[in-house]
């Protein structure tokens, strides 16, 4: 028997808690500030790297005549190839240390991100997560959380190099046609771009909380996609109006502790003592650096914490989007 969509609101319970998870459990910014590594939770983010990446990209594939430079990497062997006396010895000291930066990366962030969900949903569950338990969660199922995120950043770098060939091909041709083909495909491009971050997430969810295997996790994701993408876009819109609100109170804050710093400039610089100027200005890229830090571990953390609740939310009951219970609400007192 299909079940009823469930009109209760549950969008300001799951902020609310993913908030005081991600406030009163310090102990996962450190797996917050791995994750942020390879944007994990942040899935609106695509949005805007989109076009970002690709006009970073396209003078560089202008100037060299082909797209090939929009490849990640190559224009790199390239003129390694070119420039190395010796490029084969060159080109596999290149791929070596490639891969063992690689995997250290990979490591780190996909454990932290398998320790995050892990312990959001403990915490939510009314336990008390541990560092080690996090560790050792996510140290578990690695293979796992590596095959559904790579799966997805490959996807997520064809549609880019899709995007930016649509470009480039409307930079050469300048006609009304290639230009509704890329805004078009623009539109396309962004939107499986944006499905694949999402599925990292529902994916990653699936491993660590349900112990999927891959193919099942990542099934599991896009099926999850396809039946509450309405709730997904949603909750994706609702964690970036978080995040930036998040972000501008910190930065107003920032300008707020910088104010007495700068008079100490000020004094020091009348007085010229340049050894406190330099002493200044060095705690205060510090300080500067400090909060980036840890406002985007936390940032991490509650995003991923807001995930991880969501997709219990929808894997137990069938809750209704906020326009859905809107129009039912509206359609009730009509």
């Amino acid at each position: 028997m299909q079940r009823k969509p469930d009109m209760t609101p549950f969008y300001r319970r799951i902020l609310t808690d993913a908030w005081r998870i991600a406030w009163h459990h310090k102990h996962l910014w450190v797996f917050g500030f791995f994750a942020t590594l390879i944007g994990f939770g942040a899935v609106t983010e695509v949005f805007f790297n989109s076009y970002e990446r690709t006009a970073d990209a396209l003078p560089l594939a202008a100037s060299s005549g082909t797209l090939s430079a929009l490849i990640p990497g190559l224009t790199t062997i390239k003129a390694i190839v070119s420039y190395s006396p010796y490029p084969a010895l060159s080109l596999l000291i290149f791929f070596v240390v490639l891969s063992l930066l690689f995997a250290v990366f990979a490591w780190m962030t996909l454990v932290a991100v398998g320790a995050l969900v892990i312990g959001a949903r403990k915490i939510s569950r009314g336990g008390e997560p541990t560092f080690g338990d996090g560790v050792k969660a996510g140290a578990d199922k690695f293979w796992r959380l590596l095959g559904v995120n790579l799966l997805s950043k490959i996807v997520i770098l064809l549609a880019y190099v899709m995007t930016g060939a649509n470009l480039y091909i409307l930079m050469k041709d300048r006609t009304v046609m290639s230009g509704l083909f890329y805004i078009g495909s623009f539109i396309i491009f962004t939107a499986v771009s944006f499905v694949a971050s999402l599925g990292a997430v529902y994916g990653s969810i699936n491993v660590a909380v349900k112990d999927e295997p891959l193919e099942k996790a990542v099934n599991s994701a896009l099926d999850l996609i396809a039946e509450h993408w309405l709730v997904s876009l949603e909750m994706a819109v609702l964690l970036l109006i978080a995040s930036l609100a998040t972000g501008v109170a910190a930065a107003l804050g920032t300008l707020v502790l910088s104010v007495p710093l700068i008079f100490l400039i000020v004094i020091a610089a009348v007085f010229k003592a340049q050894a406190a100027v330099y002493a200044i200005m060095t705690l205060t890229a510090v300080m500067l650096l400090v909060i980036v830090v840890c406002l985007g571990a936390f940032l991490t953390t509650f995003q991923s914490s807001a995930w991880t609740l969501l997709w219990s939310e929808l894997a137990e009951r069938k809750p209704s989007s906020k326009i859905l219970r809107l129009a039912h609400h509206w359609r009730l007192h009509m």
